[in-house]
């Protein structure tokens, strides 16, 4: 097993730009014998609905939000500058 918590925001590359606000995701690999990935288990800090409803909205025009998520007490300074 492989565990990971990822943060990440951006833009989509569709042609309206949607922007997704800051999320954070645990994401969990179970390894089989082989060392293959045999299953990805994800838990994001948001919602299907909000996903679903930032992907179709557009910002063409919009500068993206600062990010509401509390700094992790290990992540690097560098990252923390990103969000």
């Amino acid at each position: 097993t492989i565990r990971g918590k990822i943060r990440s925001r951006g833009f989509l590359q569709l042609p309206w730009k949607p922007f997704i606000t800051a999320y954070e995701s645990n994401i969990c690999y179970k390894v089989d014998e082989d060392g293959l990935i045999a299953r990805q288990d994800q838990v994001w800090s948001k919602t299907a609905q909000k996903a679903l409803q930032e992907t179709f909205t557009p910002t063409i025009f919009t500068p993206p939000p600062r990010s509401s998520l509390p700094t992790s007490s290990d992540e690097p300074a560098a990252v923390t500058k990103l969000f």
